[in-house]
């Protein structure tokens, strides 16, 4: 089932705001090789060691068609392989809750 997919891991370094400067921020993302030339699943860390004490997974979001298919377990084992002290955030859905349950 995901034989054929890419991780890219996009640094969010471009100012998002003239008042915010330049972003400490990646934007991780799951692309499938099925014509489709958007991620289907991705996901924000951050690194602010003052305000989270190292990486932190602020955001994981799959697209309605692509959800319960494992995408968003495997973004998060990606960044944990990358990020071994990854920190991840409370869910914000049930549908999260019951990922982050799972993931324990």
């Amino acid at each position: 089932m995901h034989d054929d997919y890419e991780i890219l891991f996009r640094p969010l370094d471009e100012p998002v705001s003239e008042t915010w400067g330049k972003s400490p921020r990646w934007q991780v993302e799951y692309h499938e090789y099925d014509g489709i030339n958007v991620p289907v699943g991705l996901a924000w860390v951050c690194e602010y060691p003052d305000e989270y004490g190292g990486p932190t997974l602020l955001y994981l979001l799959v697209a309605d068609g692509w959800r319960r298919k494992g995408i968003a377990t495997i973004l998060i084992k990606e960044c944990q392989q990358r990020w071994p002290n990854l920190q991840i955030l409370e869910a914000v859905s049930k549908e999260g809750k019951a990922l982050l349950e799972k993931e324990e």
